[in-house]
C-alpha cells in the first residue's frame, strides 16, 4: 500500500492575505540597505549584523509557527505520513539550506579575515560563480 500524503487544510483566508505577506516581506527586505548603513556607521561589524538579523528572523519565524500551531490553525505533519515525493522534496530543501548556510558562513568569515579583495582565492571563486 502506498502511503498517502497528509491532507492539506483549505485556507479560510482570502488570497489577498498572501499578497500582503509578500509585500510586507519585500518592504522589510528593502529596508536592509538603509538599516545596515546606519548600523555600520554606529560601529557595528558586518558579521554581528548578519548574526543579529538571522537571530531576529529565526525568533520571529519560530514564534509565528508556534502561535499558528497553538491556536489550531495549523498542525504538524509527521514525517512518516508524507509520501516519497514529499520526503525527497524535504531532503532537497534541507540540503539547500545547509549549503546556503555554509556558503554564507564562508563568505562572512572571509570578510571578517579581510579577504574577498582583489586576488584572493575566495574572490576569484565568487566571481566565477557569478559569471556562470
Amino acid at each position: 500500500m502506498v502511503p498517502m500524503a497528509a491532507p492539506h487544510s483549505s485556507p479560510d483566508r482570502p488570497p489577498i492575505a498572501g499578497f500582503a505577506v509578500v509585500l510586507v516581506a519585500a518592504s522589510m527586505f528593502g529596508t536592509l540597505g538603509p538599516l545596515s548603513r546606519f548600523a555600520y556607521e554606529a560601529g557595528m561589524e558586518p558579521l554581528a549584523f548578519v548574526a543579529w538579523r538571522g537571530a531576529i528572523g529565526l525568533t520571529a519565524t519560530t514564534a509565528f509557527v508556534a502561535w499558528r500551531i497553538s491556536t489550531g490553525a495549523e498542525r504538524l505533519t509527521r514525517l512518516r505520513h508524507l509520501d516519497r515525493g514529499a520526503r525527497v522534496s524535504l531532503a532537497v530543501a534541507a540540503c539547500n539550506v545547509m549549503l546556503f548556510c555554509a556558503f554564507t558562513t564562508s563568505i562572512a568569515l572571509e570578510l571578517w579575515r579581510g579577504g574577498l579583495g582583489r586576488g584572493s582565492t575566495s574572490s576569484a571563486v565568487f566571481q566565477r560563480t557569478l559569471a556562470s
